[in-house]
Parts: C-alpha cells; structure tokens; sequence
C-alpha cells in the first residue's frame, strides 16, 4: 500500500467520521518503508480505498476489524458489514472501521492493513505477494510502537467463493423510501460483448499468445485513439479523424461464455469507431463478457465502463 494520506475532500459525505485514503498497489512502490496510519481509539474513520493495481483484483482486510461498505465509485449503497472487500481495478470503496481494539494491553495496538490479489482464472499467472500497511492507536500504552503487528486474515487468492459472496452484498440505495426511477421508453438499445482479443504480429514477433499481441475490444473493435480529439473533430467538422459506425450488436452471435470458441473469432479490428446519439436519447446497454484469453483480464475494461455509464440519460 505505497500511497496512503489523509483525504481533505470527499465526493461523498459522511457526518461525524475522520477521514484516510489509501491507493492499493502491490506491485510499485512509491515511498520506501512501511506507512503507518495513526487512530485514536473510539473514533469511526471513513477510509476510502482505491484499487491502483492496473489489471488486478484484490483482496483487502484490516486484522481484527469489521469494516462497514457505504459506498462505492461516488455512490451510495446498503450499508453492510464485512471482514474483507474484492475491489475491482479503478474502483473506489467506502469504508467505515471503528477504532474499537484495546489499547491497555501493549501487544494489541498495532494491526495490518493487507491487499492480496484475487486472480481465479486457470492458467493466469499473477503475483501472490502481500502488500501491507500499519494501523497503529496514538492513544496506546508506551512501548507498542515498537511491537508486531497483528497479521490480517485474507482469503486465498483464488478463492472464487469469497469474491462472489462480497460483491453479492454490493446493493444500490433503492428502496420503498428512495425509489430509482429508470426509464421505461427505450429510444435505441446497444449490446456490446466484452473482450481481450490478439492482433496478428509479422512472423509472430511479439511477446502474447502465439506471438501476437493482446488488445480490447468491444464488438470486437479496438480503439484506436486519433491524432485530434473525437469532440473536436465532431464540432469543427475535421474530416476523416473518425468513423460512426460502431456497431450496436456484435457482429456475430454464439455462446460467448462456451469452451472451445472458434479461433477465427479471436482476431478483432482496429479503427476509431463512435456511436453517435442525439440529445436526450434513453439508451439501454447491455454488456457480456467473452472468454477468449482470460475473464480475469477483461474484468478491468468492465468495471471502467460501468463507473463511467450505468445507464445515462443523455
């Protein structure tokens, strides 16, 4: 956990709690040594945990405390109480733990912060280590700055079980007393399949599967970013900077989540591809997920597009 400072702002708010950001990463470290996050015993801290490890998921606990979800991406959710969270790449979590650990006993006033990264996919080689932090009570008897802290208990990394039982819990404040109103008119629907593809490389010279290389796709189109922004092309009517024929289907339909999938389906095409709208369009999207490399590589294109857009009026 290589950046962790004390957050001065919030997107959300959440009344009478102090206030910690963490940044998770296992992999690159910015600061040398252990960071160390002092509390005061009593208090309830919101500790806003975002997932910086780029393509992986991971697991995170504080040892010997039950941590309260309360949001998620800038959003509020049913609160729930948890041991652990499975936090998606990019992701935003909001936490609630209380500063509630005995403090009289030397022993007790040091305890971990732990991120472990949850990959589950067969045949996916990912980095097992565990990256950690220290929460330490500025209120605790002399002497426990210099004691061991307590080790958090994390699920196995491909403990698909766990996972699925947390992000399950992961609900929207709708209710009877705060009802969502979601369109019922539906001026255009999209489907768009999910993916990690190749593109052919000469002789096979480059370093993924069969010496190709891997890129995203939706629709099987990778996006290839243009010389001028996409905007400004579209309003100073700059030629030839982008196509408007994204699809709004996948070009071919079979079982997107079988074995044994065609290789022919594995190749994608690269273009500058947009879907264009007209204002105050109800749009439907509804995504799936292809397995041709590995679902676990894809999840991350996933999660940015649901962060970006749910459903959206425009």
């Amino acid at each position: 956990i290589p950046t962790t400072c004390h957050a001065r702002s919030s997107a959300l708010s959440y009344p009478f709690v102090s206030h910690l950001f963490t940044s998770l990463s296992p992999y690159v470290y910015t600061n040398t040594g252990t960071f160390k996050a002092l509390v005061e015993y009593g208090k309830t801290y919101l500790l806003r945990v975002v997932n910086a490890a780029l393509n992986e998921e991971l697991f995170f606990a504080i040892t010997g405390y039950q941590l309260t979800v309360v949001g998620t991406n800038a959003s509020y959710t049913k609160s729930f109480t948890t041991e652990f969270i499975m936090i998606m790449p990019g992701q935003i979590m909001d936490l609630l733990p209380k500063a509630n650990q005995p403090v009289t006993n030397s022993t007790n006033n040091r305890y971990y912060m732990a991120a472990l990264v949850y990959a589950s996919a067969n045949g996916v080689t990912s980095d097992n280590t565990t990256t950690i932090a220290i929460i330490e009570y500025i209120n605790a008897t002399a002497g426990s700055s210099t004691t061991q802290p307590q080790f958090s208990s994390l699920p196995a990394s491909n403990d698909m079980d766990s996972a699925t039982k947390f992000t399950t819990k992961l609900r929207s404040l709708a209710s009877k007393d705060r009802p969502i109103h979601v369109p019922q008119i539906i001026d255009e629907r999209i489907i768009i399949t999910i993916a990690v593809n190749e593109i052919l490389c000469p002789n096979r010279s480059c370093q993924g599967p069969d010496g190709n290389r891997l890129a995203a796709s939706l629709n099987n189109i990778s996006f290839v970013a243009p010389r001028i922004d996409v905007l400004e092309a579209y309003y100073w009517v700059i030629h030839g900077v982008y196509r408007t024929g994204f699809l709004s289907e996948p070009p071919f339909y079979f079982n997107f989540t079988g074995d044994n999938l065609p290789k022919s389906l594995l190749f994608l095409r690269t273009t500058t591809e947009i879907k264009v709208l007209k204002y105050n369009t109800s749009l439907e999207m509804v995504f799936d997920e292809k397995i041709f490399i590995a679902t676990v590589i894809s999840r991350h294109i996933y999660h940015k597009l649901i962060r970006i857009f749910i459903f959206h009026r425009f």
